[in-house]
């Protein structure tokens, strides 16, 4: 189980690395980053259940 945890935590962290990358974003930004990959990812959701 932890290594399962730690896999998730590890590509949610590139995750909003490369967020920031995408964005130009500082490096300080991970919140900010967070919540826009969360939003991206939402979207894409949304988009495939033709909402």
């Amino acid at each position: 189980m932890d290594q399962r945890l730690r896999a998730i935590m590890r590509h949610i962290h590139d995750v909003c690395l490369e967020t920031i990358r995408t964005y130009n974003l500082p490096a300080a930004s991970y919140h900010d980053a967070a919540n826009i990959a969360g939003f991206e990812r939402v979207a894409v959701a949304s988009g495939k259940q033709g909402i």
